[in-house]
């Protein structure tokens, strides 16, 4: 005799697998996209704001001495956001060398770029290829 799933079975099936019970690898807590506290600058490795990402709240000369879960910030932004503190930190200049040298972009408080391919630089566009930022106070 033949056994044929019925549409409930199936319906009950798909819904334990979407809810993650039959998988303990969903349970696993993720930073919702564009995670940034307020008055930080943060990078993320991917686009819209998702993967590894790192926040200052002030300024830094040179991204290869900062890392998440091993990972160092050099040369890994596909994505930013400045939630700067207004008077404060208003601005925040990004550049592609290390003691703010090279190509400078500014991105002003408030303001996000989801796709650094997006946004040109000499050599091409700016995805993975920011190494230090610094504060100011306008753009």
């Amino acid at each position: 005799m033949k056994i044929r799933p019925t549409l409930a079975t199936m319906m009950a099936a798909i819904a334990i697998a979407s809810t993650g019970i039959a998988s303990p690898a969903a349970a696993s807590p993720r930073l919702a996209a564009w995670s940034c506290n307020y008055g930080d600058f943060c990078i993320y490795e991917h686009l819209n704001g998702s993967g590894l990402s790192w926040a200052w709240a002030g300024n830094d000369g040179d991204y290869r001495n900062n890392s998440n879960s091993g990972v160092t910030a050099d040369n890994r932004a596909t994505a930013i956001r400045n939630n700067g503190a207004p008077a404060t930190y208003d601005g925040v200049f990004y550049y592609q060398n290390p003691a703010w040298g090279g190509d400078r972009g500014c991105l002003p408080r408030g303001s996000s770029i989801s796709n650094l391919t997006s946004k040109p630089a000499s050599g091409g566009n700016w995805n993975d290829k920011i190494s230090s930022h610094q504060w100011t106070s306008a753009c």
